[in-house]
């Protein structure tokens, strides 16, 4: 074929001859394909003689077959449409539960996830809220601010059992509160204010400790019929001037003058000089 002319024609033999001198024409007849050459084509015995040598699984059973129910496999040979698991092109639909193994990552726009530590995980991602918690009329009840730990509730926070449960602990405490001016109520007890600055307690007022003051200075205690009182600490020779023996109560209508004591057993002490007066 040295002439390689575009008139004139070859004959059979020199075409046969040429054929077979070309190397990478040279068919493969092998079975099992031993040489895999890239260049040279199996005969089409060895191709049919190595396909048929293959084995292959083959599904001979599908059980429960019904639209939109996902199939999954059984064994090599047998597959089953889930009656509890369904897809229609829309919705995934489990009926049982859902088991995740693996924990969430912080890219994931909506992702279910469980750790052993942490039990399980929720998270997303959107412009306004990350996690957002819905009832059945499609309003938000619970939702968690985007890129925040807060967390932001849309309706009341009830406990479920009566006098039961805390708000914070005597370590973990509630920094600041913000109420508005609609009542607190303390065990039947109510505290309200009008915004001015002026508080307002229910029922029979407050009983405050001893001691209490206003701006710094002591609360005047009064008696049942409104008469002030004052407390007069009263200390013994015995017990020192630093603990009261006794606190005195004296109402401050008249002047009081002590000129003489009587004792436990009944003598009396006295002097005709004032021992005190207030």
């Amino acid at each position: 074929m040295g002439s390689n002319s575009a008139t004139q024609l070859a004959t059979q033999q020199s075409i046969k001859a040429y054929v077979d001198a070309q190397a990478h024409l040279s068919l493969i007849d092998e079975d099992n394909m031993a040489t895999d050459s890239a260049t040279r084509p199996p005969s089409q015995q060895s191709v049919k003689a190595y396909v048929d040598g293959q084995s292959y699984a083959t599904i001979t059973s599908y059980t429960n077959s019904t639209d939109n129910r996902v199939i999954t496999s059984v064994d090599s040979s047998t597959i089953n449409a889930e009656a509890n698991l369904t897809f229609d092109g829309t919705t995934l639909a489990v009926t049982g539960t859902v088991e995740p193994s693996g924990d969430t990552a912080s890219g994931d726009n909506a992702a279910i996830g469980y750790t052993s530590a942490e039990g399980l995980i929720l998270t997303g991602q959107g412009s306004t809220n990350d996690v957002t918690i819905k009832n059945d009329a499609d309003e938000t009840v619970l939702s968690i601010p985007t890129g925040t730990t807060n967390v932001t509730v849309a309706g009341n926070l009830t406990a479920s059992a009566n006098e039961t449960y805390d708000l914070g602990t005597s370590s973990l405490r509630w920094r600041d509160i913000y109420l508005s001016g609609n009542t607190i109520d303390l065990n039947g007890a109510t505290i309200s204010a009008d915004g001015t600055g002026t508080i307002s307690i229910s029922a029979s007022g407050a009983s405050l400790p001893t001691g209490s003051k206003i701006g710094g200075r002591p609360l005047q205690t009064t008696a049942e019929d409104g008469v002030p009182e004052r407390n007069v600490s009263f200390f013994t020779a015995v017990g020192g001037l630093v603990t009261a023996a006794a606190t005195l109560i004296f109402k401050a209508d008249v002047e009081r003058k002590f000129t003489a004591f009587t004792l436990a057993n009944g003598s009396s002490i006295g002097n005709p000089i004032q021992i005190f007066s207030f």
